[in-house]
């Protein structure tokens, strides 16, 4: 990856269930790559924080204080939601893992089922190559593995089921939605919540979330 494209990161934060961290370059024609993954169980917000601190310091990804790269995660981790102290995002981001809030709210996982989808089936190319809209580096073995083995919703056949092993979906799924190539005409209508595992209400957009494209170095 050239180190002057933009970079960012997105996720889905479980603890009983996987986190899913995906690490995404921006290709200078549009295309996402996702280059790295880190997908484990049983870690707080502070050791989370840890891990990718120590993963993107080998990288470069980190300067001073703070990394260099943000993006979104799943809106329920900036809420405390019933526990005392800082929320899990606030926890993060006082160890210098910096987040923005995905979007989350009526028609949002079909909408990022749908912009997966497209970016899978686009080819773009200034010079007429076949350069697929989304890629995924072979270090991303759970996001492969679990991606296509994914179920359709028995209401919608273009909606992934809810539940499952879906964490790098949600994670790939704000990361291009975060940086949508599809108009708005085609979004799907409002009535079809996320409804996600942890069934949160969705989420309003926070001062410090960005319109999606502002994502990578220097974004905050």
């Amino acid at each position: 990856i050239p180190k002057h494209w933009k970079r960012f990161r997105s996720g889905d934060y479980g603890y009983s269930n996987p986190s899913c961290i995906l690490w995404w370059a921006v290709h200078p024609d549009g295309p996402l790559i996702c280059y790295r993954e880190l997908y484990v169980t049983h870690h707080d917000a502070e050791q989370l924080a840890f891990r990718i601190r120590e993963i993107e310091e080998a990288a470069g990804e980190w300067g001073g204080d703070s990394s260099r790269l943000r993006g979104p995660l799943d809106s329920e981790v900036f809420y405390a939601k019933g526990q005392m102290g800082p929320s899990i995002a606030e926890t993060m981001g006082s160890l210098g893992v910096w987040w923005d809030r995905a979007s989350k709210g009526p028609g949002s996982r079909l909408a990022g089922a749908r912009e997966l989808m497209h970016r899978l089936q686009m080819r773009v190319g200034p010079k007429g190559e076949q350069i697929p809209g989304i890629m995924f580096s072979k270090k991303c073995r759970n996001a492969i593995r679990t991606i296509p083995s994914l179920s359709a919703d028995d209401g919608n056949a273009e909606e992934p089921r809810d539940g499952g092993e879906d964490h790098a979906f949600d994670a790939a799924a704000y990361a291009v939605m975060s940086r949508p190539t599809l108009s708005k005409k085609d979004a799907p209508r409002a009535g079809v919540g996320w409804d996600d595992d942890d069934k949160e209400k969705p989420a309003r957009r926070g001062k410090s979330q960005r319109p999606g494209g502002n994502f990578g170095y220097g974004g905050w």
